[in-house]
């Protein structure tokens, strides 16, 4: 596979990462998308002490960009 179908498997996987992201169907209750809590508009957080995603957690949703 040279590097135009590498290059096509990858963009294929990021927008299915993406879709998932945005995807409430996904939550327990299918209303809340992880994007919700981790707006990319924020640095992938939220900026909230206590994060309202399904329900209040008890602590703030961390930023993605620093996830391994």
């Amino acid at each position: 596979v040279g590097h135009r179908g590498a290059q096509g498997v990858f963009c294929r996987a990021a927008a299915l990462g993406r879709a998932l992201f945005f995807d409430p169907r996904l939550s327990a209750n299918g209303e809340v998308a992880c994007a919700r809590c981790h707006d990319p508009a924020m640095g992938l957080a939220d900026g909230l002490a206590r994060s309202v995603g399904v329900d209040t957690g008890d602590r703030n949703a961390p930023s993605l960009l620093a996830a391994p």
